[in-house]
């Protein structure tokens, strides 16, 4: 360049002796350039450099022409897609850039390179910022579409809306464009996206305290992701969209029967396909429940329990004067199973009080017999459920009425007896509850192993098959259930695939309580 040139006549002492382009290497030895070689070694060695990196600042510059932003629209934004090779290129070319910067020979053009590499930090910036923006508003757009949730969020709806004008105007502008090195000249491109990110922070939090809110009243919704919840509570205006959703929220109910104008909630539906009517029916567009999931759901809940109580009760019944093989075909699985384990208290007990234990032996090896001869014929797929339950629970009965009449057990209160998990039932008024301190309002069965007494749940849990139960099934629930009702939890303990999820799980079958298992 014409600048080395001037640098090496002035090292020199002499002027120029023609013009730069026209000096030949005689003319240099005539001027004794050999007398200043250090100097020339000096000056030609910072020109090759220097001609090195701008060499490599216009391959960089060059290497940016095929480069587009790749979009995909989604509701008439151009959204950002496929940015892996670029924002490569992006990293590979601000570290080269910056180590040009710091060479001690990019000095006489050092304004360029510092221009370049704010070019190039500009688009990472851009970049970055439009992920963020990009990744908030495709998970909050489907929500705000929804005419219920703008209604129940209307700050946080207008906020969103302000954004998303605003975030479509300027990806059009990009689209229009799609070449990196003019995003960087738009203005205020990127400097306006922190502002819309924080604002959509703050629509992303004052959309998980409404969450918060309804999960507070309806706490089963703490089960539900956002995702879910979020699709419930979109869906206000059409309770019977909610059904898919039903079984996150309650473990036995798949889902619910409307009636014909898909405002009354007749009947709960299990997985299995069995059907219970509800014996207070749920108006999901009286006033108050108009629009509020939470509202209904919560009446469900709460009518689901007082089913079973009613259910179980006129069960009880029936058991009393009804064929034992018809009966246990005539009523919902889980009731069957609560009113064998009840009757199966009372009579030994009595039993016990009687000394009559091997006379009650036999009577559960009849009643075995009989339904042995039952699964024999031919039975309904619910029905075979039940039974199939019933028959695990009734074999570890007469394998322990067996064992009591070995150890020649006489009394109610021997712990032979006391270990066994326990089932009585309690009409209204008939004992003082633990947590109220009050007489029952309710029709309760309080199930018993040895000292611990919790109340049955009454969730229901459809018709499934029940664990075997083994002396090592029976060892953990009498730990879990005296943790329990001392208000403590428990933690079995085990190799991998012995049954200790399995056996918490059957437990919560018998205790008719919702069981949810995470895999932390």
């Amino acid at each position: 360049l014409d600048r080395h040139w001037t640098q090496m006549f002035q090292r020199m002492g002499i002027e120029p002796m023609a013009e730069f382009s026209q000096i030949n290497l005689q003319m240099m030895l005539d001027a004794n350039v050999n007398d200043f070689t250090n100097d020339f070694d000096e000056l030609s060695t910072a020109a090759a450099k220097e001609h090195g990196l701008k060499k490599a600042m216009a391959f960089m510059k060059r290497d940016w022409d095929p480069h587009e932003f790749g979009t995909n629209e989604r509701n008439g934004v151009p959204l950002l897609k496929g940015i892996d090779d670029i924002q490569t290129v992006l990293d590979d070319h601000i570290s080269k850039t910056q180590a040009i910067r710091s060479s001690p020979f990019c000095k006489p053009f050092e304004a360029e390179v510092h221009k370049w590499e704010a070019t190039l930090m500009y688009i990472q910036d851009f970049i970055d910022q439009t992920i963020a923006l990009q990744r908030s508003w495709m998970a909050l757009e489907p929500i705000f579409v929804s005419d219920d949730i703008k209604r129940q969020l209307p700050q946080e709806s207008g906020n969103f809306a302000r954004i998303y004008q605003s975030f479509r105007m300027r990806r059009k502008q990009v689209d229009d464009t799609r070449i990196f090195i003019k995003i960087s000249q738009y203005e205020h491109i990127v400097e306006d996206m922190p502002e819309r990110n924080t604002t959509i922070e703050k629509v992303q939090k004052g959309l998980k305290d409404y969450l918060e809110t309804k999960r507070l009243y309806f706490p089963r919704f703490f089960f539900l992701n956002d995702a879910d919840l979020l699709s419930i509570l979109a869906e206000t205006k059409d309770p019977t969209l909610v059904q898919p959703h039903m079984g996150k929220a309650f473990e036995g109910i798949a889902k619910v029967r409307f009636d014909k104008d898909n405002r009354i909630i007749e009947a709960m539906i299990s997985a299995e396909g069995e059907l219970v009517e509800l014996v207070t029916q749920i108006d999901v567009m009286k006033p108050g429940n108009v629009g509020a999931v939470e509202r209904w759901l919560v009446e469900v809940e709460e009518s689901m329990m007082d089913t079973l109580r009613h259910v179980t009760k006129k069960s009880n019944e029936a058991y009393a004067v009804a064929d034992r093989v018809k009966w246990c075909c005539e009523w919902p699985g889980q009731v069957v199973l609560c009113t064998d384990c009840i009757y199966f208290t009372s009579e030994m007990t009595e039993a016990l009080k009687s000394n009559s234990v091997a006379e009650y032996e036999k009577k559960c090896f009849a009643q075995l017999e009989n339904i042995v001869v039952l699964v024999r014929g031919e039975m309904t797929k619910l029905n075979r459920v039940t039974v199939g339950a019933m028959v695990t629970i009734d074999v570890h009965a007469r394998d322990e009425v067996t064992q009591l009449v070995k150890d020649r057990v006489d009394s109610p209160e021997d712990f032979a007896w006391l270990k066994q998990l326990r089932y009585y039932w309690q009409d209204k008024g008939t004992f003082e509850r633990v947590d109220t301190l009050k007489p029952n309002t309710k029709m309760e069965c309080k199930v018993c192993i040895v000292n611990s007494t919790l109340l049955y749940g009454f969730e229901y849990l459809g018709n499934t098959a029940r664990l075997v139960i083994t002396p090592l099934t029976d060892r953990c629930y009498r730990t879990l259930m005296g943790a329990f009702a001392l208000y403590y939890g428990g933690a079995p303990e085990g190799p991998a695939g012995t049954g200790k999820t399995e056996s918490t799980k059957d437990l919560a079958k018998a205790l008719s309580i919702q069981c949810v298992v995470f895999n932390c």
